[in-house]
């Protein structure tokens, strides 16, 4: 399994921008590509070929509401760019959640992915979640 901690992506709501000739990257997502980018190569993460699963801690930084999957797509490409993952379609398992300080920095998200398992046990992930609700 690979585990990494990055900056918190910006929103998937702020990643392109229009005008009316054409779509382009935002600055901010361009911006948080780079630093990102470099961060995760500081922490020699390895690559993952093929399908793969993946969990994502997010810290929030202040008390502000927010989506927690439009910080799935910029971590995504990240993956994708950096060469961790082939492309982000081969991603067959996704899972999220917010978490406090004791498990991430603040404003930060942890990400772990590991090679993607058979799908017969999703429905064991779906039993434990079931029976935490009750």
């Amino acid at each position: 399994m690979t585990s990494i901690t990055l900056p918190a992506p910006p929103s998937a709501n702020r990643l392109w921008r229009s005008t009316c000739r054409r779509v382009y990257r935002a600055q901010g997502y361009v911006k948080w590509l780079r630093d990102a980018g470099w961060t995760l190569r500081a922490q020699h993460p390895g690559r993952i070929p093929g399908d793969y699963a993946m969990r994502l801690l997010a810290c929030p930084k202040d008390k502000r509401k927010r989506d927690l999957d439009n910080l799935l797509k910029a971590t995504s490409d990240l993956l994708v760019a950096a060469g961790v993952v082939d492309e982000d379609s081969r991603c067959r398992v996704i899972e999220a959640a917010w978490v406090d300080e004791t498990e991430c920095p603040k404003g930060h998200i942890r990400v772990a992915i590991e090679p993607h398992v058979d799908p017969r046990t999703i429905g064991t992930w779906m039993q434990i979640g079931a029976e935490v609700r009750r």
